[in-house]
């Protein structure tokens, strides 16, 4: 039987296994209801947060701690900042506001993206795709961890909410947060500071050198012409080449298929000149080409193409961006040139977001910020 349905786990899981024959039948429908996760988005976040055991408020962080320290050695768990954080209740009503708040987006963000309504459904895909947007906006870094950080309390959260009420679900987002922390490093995000367009992007792209050159300035001119994600320039395999096509405003383009974000596919169109360049390069690599990920920092050719960028930017004058400020360039560039031919700034703003991969236009409204 469902825990939706089950009275007698639902009373087990309030304290209460017994209710006296003389309530009336709608105080104990309230008594054996209030835990359920059903309804609006809104009300899903507000009662997990109230029946999860993660409300704090009022109670003494300080006993909170020892009590999450003796639990994370009882589970032989380092006893770092970051599990610390993630086994502590919350505490104050600012922090509480917040979190309630990123859930929600969340939720709205799985809804409309996935198709998902109820917030027991989400999977570490679904976070990993909403944090993932978050990246692809150039928002600062400490904005990608503090949202991980909100995630990783929604992991908990559901984890107890199953614990007392649902023994047989379990929420792991871990490795889908990380996936997120590592591509928000390896697209430059910086402190303090979002991502924007570079003022001279052609002239950056110019003086891209780094360890791989050749490579590097290759990987800067796909996403400088086509915006690309600096994970769409690390896996092109020659059956993606499309060949020269004709696209709807530019002309006769080099085009390649790529897989985005949410496993959706878009052609990515790029100069004649920088395609050829890219299939010598698809060739010359045995048939599959790009920028490598890897957990060394001295292997991870991510990094070293961020490093090449930054240098890039600084002998050229301007403020570094990240690999990101090339999609930025790329959106502000085909804005102006789809205005100046005479299409209205909404059909503009459809068809630049459909060229980024994004499936709302509103989101591409990040990318126009001067």
């Amino acid at each position: 039987m469902s825990e939706y349905n089950s009275t007698q786990e639902s009373n087990a899981a309030e304290g209460d296994t017994t209710c006296s024959s003389d309530e009336p039948s709608k105080a104990r429908s309230i008594r054996t209801t209030t835990h359920l996760i059903t309804g609006s988005i809104t009300h899903q976040v507000a009662v997990l947060f109230d029946h999860s055991g993660i409300d704090k408020i009022g109670s003494s962080r300080h006993e909170a701690k020892e009590i999450a320290l003796a639990r994370l050695a009882e589970q032989g768990i380092s006893a770092t900042k970051h599990n610390l954080g993630k086994n502590m209740g919350v505490h104050g009503y600012r922090h509480a506001d917040e979190l309630r708040r990123v859930w929600r987006e969340l939720a709205n963000y799985a809804k409309s993206e996935h198709g998902i309504r109820n917030i027991r459904e989400l999977t570490g895909g679904h976070v990993r795709d909403y944090l993932a947007s978050k990246v692809d906006q150039g928002v600062k870094m400490e904005t990608v961890r503090i949202y991980s950080s909100y995630c990783e309390k929604l992991e908990t959260a559901l984890n107890r909410w199953s614990e007392r009420f649902a023994s047989t679900n379990s929420f792991y987002f871990g490795h889908d947060i990380q996936f997120v922390r590592d591509l928000a490093k390896d697209e430059g995000l910086r402190q303090g500071t979002e991502a924007r367009a570079y003022r001279d992007p052609e002239a950056l792209v110019r003086n891209v050198q780094g360890e791989k050159p050749e490579k590097f300035a290759l990987a800067a001119r796909i996403q400088h012409e086509g915006g690309a994600r600096i994970s769409e320039v690390s896996r092109i395999r020659e059956n993606d080449l499309r060949g020269l096509l004709q696209h709807p405003t530019r002309g006769v383009q080099g085009a390649f298929n790529v897989e985005g974000k949410g496993g959706k596919f878009r052609l990515i169109y790029i100069s004649e000149g920088t395609y050829k360049l890219l299939e010598s390069a698809i060739r010359a690599a045995g048939g599959e080409w790009g920028l490598q990920r890897h957990r060394n920092r001295d292997l991870c050719e991510h990094r070293a193409y961020g490093r090449a960028l930054k240098e890039a930017a600084q002998h050229t004058g301007q403020h570094y961006s990240g690999s990101h400020g090339l999609r930025h360039s790329f959106a502000q560039a085909r804005m102006n040139e789809l205005i100046a031919s005479g299409v209205v700034r909404e059909v503009a703003l459809y068809q630049v977001s459909k060229e980024l991969g994004h499936q709302r236009p509103d989101i591409s409204e990040h990318y126009l910020r001067c």
